[in-house]
């Protein structure tokens, strides 16, 4: 079963962070329209539907936005843990993918597919 505390866990730790910003570096090297089904394959060893397809787009979308509001926060974000970004690489869009990426893990898909 799950947690609140697991959930907690792998929303906040530094650890999942720092994997999910590991993902999102790898799927940007990926077309922009194939970075989800990407990510999601990696984590659940299966495509996802047309259904979390759309609503992880969305996600993306929203947190690009909120995100290219305040890039200083982006910047901030990205640079948790040990190992940050690349500088050539956009700080709004890689955080909004880490984020993607950080609810893909946090699926019960992800973290039971092993």
């Amino acid at each position: 079963t799950n947690t609140p505390l697991q959930a907690l866990v792998m929303l906040n730790d530094v650890q999942v962070i720092e994997a999910a910003r590991a993902l999102a570096a790898k799927i940007h090297l990926v077309p922009a329209e194939q970075r989800i089904a990407s990510a999601f394959q990696a984590c659940a060893s299966r495509p996802p539907t047309a259904q979390e397809n759309a609503l992880l787009s969305q996600l993306f979308t929203e947190q690009f936005e909120e995100f290219r509001k305040t890039p200083d926060e982006a910047r901030k974000f990205l640079a948790m843990g040990s190992n940050p970004i690349g500088k050539d690489l956009d700080p709004p869009e890689m955080a909004a993918l880490t984020v993607v990426c950080q609810t893909i893990l946090n699926l019960d898909v992800s973290l039971w597919n092993r």
